[in-house]
């Protein structure tokens, strides 16, 4: 990855790396759609407890109603969510990292239909 940060030009032989951006339109739409379906009370499989890793991860905040919710502004913040990914234990960590690939996965193929690709 340095490589690609740096300049280095033997990294361009590594292809695009377009389609693993989270931090686009879709990636930040997976993050919100995610965290709805926790807040929501669905279950995430594998992981025991979806709102307390939230809570554990630092991202729940109490509301004005004494609510726990997540800030508008952080539904959205994909470089906060990966950040605080990392204070989890691996396993709970895999689990919720999967989810969200895969909800990613959904919102991209739902924004660019087959044949289309993202530029």
């Amino acid at each position: 990855m340095g490589a690609l940060t740096k300049g280095d030009r033997r990294a361009e032989k590594a292809g695009n790396l377009d389609k693993y951006n989270l931090e686009s339109k879709e990636g930040r739409a997976a993050l919100n759609v995610v965290y709805t379906r926790i807040m929501n009370g669905e279950e995430i499989p594998d992981l025991d407890n979806p709102k307390h890793a939230l809570a554990d991860m630092g991202l729940l905040k109490k509301g004005t109603e004494g609510r726990e919710d997540i800030s508008e502004s952080g539904k959205t913040n994909i470089p906060r969510f990966l950040n605080r990914l990392l204070s989890l234990e691996v396993d709970r960590r895999r689990n919720d990292d999967q989810t969200s690939g895969e909800t990613f996965e959904s919102c991209r193929r739902k924004t660019y239909p087959a044949g289309r690709q993202h530029r």
